[in-house]
């Protein structure tokens, strides 16, 4: 949805005045969102933010609740979602009569260089070998190094009972090889989460906290902002990292020593 200059100021004003603790938006984009209200995003280096297109069409009383709402005001949520549970939403297409989470993930090729791809390899194997929990590892396991991956860092994702772990390449740099193993237990944290969960999915709650507590991952959904600065300045310096210490003694162990 286009939205005209005086629309993405009133929203911007809004969302701005109200914002609390969070970062200050310097634009704001119409999404076809289907269930999230609104989020926070990034054009560049500057925050942006994102509301679905049914909320521009609520008007001024909505937008003055984007802030609180998002900060987590259960008073604002709950009048938000009032005000815009009476507009039209926009439903998810479907093909065959099922949702398109039914069908299985392509095996798709892996974008990681033979360094990366051996590093990712034996942190499973490390993962597998000692983290005891290999018997809630799925066989047809995929991981994944991704070169698109420019906003976030890994993901998870689970589609006709097979499971895909994706990892930015960003995070095979050197310096950074304790955020790349952390990032890589955040994300087995999930995967170990849909697979003991009997709803075969896994989200930030509590389950997932506690896999994290078991596997030493730290539990917060994003990473901290000095984090991401360490792994954005690696990226520019663009440096081939090394495999993580901890899993390489493990390695040593095994007779295997890194070549790279």
């Amino acid at each position: 949805m286009h939205l005209d200059t005086n629309t993405k100021l009133a929203i911007l004003s809004a969302y701005n005045g109200r914002r609390g603790d969070l970062p200050r938006a310097h634009s704001v984009a119409s999404r076809p969102n289907h269930r999230r209200i609104a989020s926070l995003g990034r054009k560049g280096e500057k925050p942006r933010l994102n509301v679905a297109h049914f909320l521009v069409k609520a008007g001024p009383e909505a937008w003055a609740l984007i802030g609180p709402a998002m900060n987590g005001d259960p008073a604002a949520l709950e009048r938000l979602r009032r005000i815009t549970r009476t507009l039209e939403r926009p439903r998810r297409k479907r093909s065959s009569g099922r949702p398109d989470r039914g069908a299985p993930l392509a095996n798709t090729p892996c974008e990681g260089t033979c360094r990366e791809r051996k590093t990712l390899r034996v942190i499973l194997e490390w993962a597998e070998a000692t983290l005891g929990y290999a018997e809630h590892f799925p066989e047809d396991l995929q991981m994944r190094v991704s070169r698109r991956m420019e906003r976030g860092y890994g993901t998870h994702m689970v589609r006709g009972g097979v499971h895909r772990i994706t990892l930015s390449y960003r995070l095979f740099r050197h310096g950074i090889e304790g955020i790349l193993l952390d990032t890589a237990l955040h994300e087995l944290a999930h995967l170990l989460d849909a697979t003991t969960n009997p709803r075969g999915r896994s989200s930030h709650g509590p389950s997932w906290r506690e896999w994290c507590h078991r596997l030493g991952a730290i539990p917060t959904r994003l990473m901290s902002p000095e984090a991401g600065a360490r792994v954005r300045i690696a990226a520019e310096e663009d440096v081939p990292g090394r495999i993580p210490d901890v899993v390489q003694e493990w390695l040593d162990q095994q007779g295997e020593v890194d070549a790279t």
